[in-house]
C-alpha cells in the first residue's frame, strides 16, 4: 500500500526535464519507466514489516530522541512497518524490559502521549541537575485550592470558596500563572459564573494520563511531591473525612454572580 502511493501517475519525476534537456525528443517519445519502478522499490523497501525487536528498539529510539510525548497514532503513522497490534505489543516488551533491568526511567503514557520518564526515588539528583530551573512551589492553601478543583471540577468560586472557608481570588490567580488551573467554562445559574478547572499543564506536572488516573486524594501531596511539586509552610495536606471536606452535599452549593478570579 506504502508503494502505491508513492507511484505517481503522471508524475513529474523526470521526462519533462530530459525532453527540455535534450532539446527534440518529444515527452512521449522518452517514457521514463525506471524512476517510478526506484520509487516503488524504496517504497516496498521501506514498508518491509521490523521484526519484533528491532520494533522495539526503533520506538525506544524514538521516544527517547523526542522532546515532547508521542501519541499513539502519531508512532503508528511514522512506523508504516508495523500495525497497530505489533507497535502495541512492542511498547508492552519495551515498557517490560525497563522494569526488569531496574532502569532510572520508564515509560509513561500522559494526557499528550507516551514519554521517558525518570523514577521518583531519583528527582532529588534531577533537581540538582535543574538547580536553575524554576520549581512548582505551592503554599499549604494554594495546594489545598488546587486539590479541591482537582477533584470537583468543573467548579464555581463561590463552591471552592465554601469548601476552604476564605476566600480564593488571590490564590486562583497564582495558580493560573502557574498554569496549573484554567477557566474552563460557564455555570448556568445566576449570573452565569465562571468555571474553573485543571490545566494539561497540571496534567503533565503530576504525570498523569487524565484526570481518572488521580490517586485517592489523601496521597495527592504525597504523589505531587514525588513529582517535583514543592509544598512549602505547613504539615501534610489531607483530604479525609475529618479535614477538608472535597465531596460536599451538592444542595449546599451558594450562587454567586461575581466568580471572576
Amino acid at each position: 500500500m506504502i508503494a502505491r502511493k508513492e507511484l505517481m501517475p503522471n508524475g513529474d519525476s523526470g521526462a519533462p526535464e530530459d525532453a527540455a534537456l535534450e532539446g527534440a525528443a518529444p515527452e512521449e517519445s522518452a517514457p521514463n519507466v525506471a524512476e517510478p519502478s526506484v520509487a516503488g522499490a524504496a517504497g516496498a523497501e521501506a514498508a518491509e514489516p521490523l521484526p519484533p525487536a528491532r520494533l522495539k528498539r526503533c520506538l525506544e529510539a524514538m521516544l527517547f530522541a523526542s522532546g515532547e510525548p508521542i501519541s499513539r497514532k502519531r508512532l503508528r503513522r511514522l512506523l508504516p512497518e508495523a500495525n497497530s497490534q505489533e507497535i502495541e505489543d512492542a511498547l508492552l516488551g519495551l515498557e517490560r524490559d525497563l522494569i526488569a533491568t531496574g532502569r532510572a526511567f520508564a515509560l509513561v503514557e500522559e494526557a499528550a502521549g507516551l514519554r521517558f520518564l525518570t523514577r521518583s526515588e531519583f528527582a532529588p539528583f534531577i533537581a540538582r541537575l535543574r538547580g536553575e530551573k524554576r520549581p512548582v512551589r505551592l503554599s499549604q492553601a494554594a495546594f489545598e485550592t488546587l486539590a479541591v478543583i482537582a477533584y470537583r471540577q468543573p467548579i464555581r468560586r463561590a463552591d471552592l470558596e465554601m469548601i476552604r472557608g476564605v476566600g480564593c481570588g488571590a490564590i486562583l490567580k497564582n495558580l493560573m500563572e502557574w498554569n496549573l488551573v484554567r477557566i474552563v467554562g460557564r455555570d448556568e445559574s445566576l449570573g452565569r459564573p465562571l468555571l474553573y478547572g485543571t490545566s494539561p499543564t497540571f496534567l503533565e506536572q503530576f504525570g498523569l494520563k487524565d484526570l481518572s488516573a488521580l490517586p485517592a486524594p489523601e496521597r495527592l501531596q504525597e504523589f505531587a511531591i514525588d513529582h517535583g511539586v514543592e509544598v512549602v509552610s505547613g504539615d501534610a495536606a489531607r483530604f479525609g473525612a475529618d479535614s477538608v471536606p472535597l465531596f460536599p452535599d451538592p444542595a449546599a452549593r451558594a450562587d454567586s454572580g461575581d466568580s471572576a478570579p
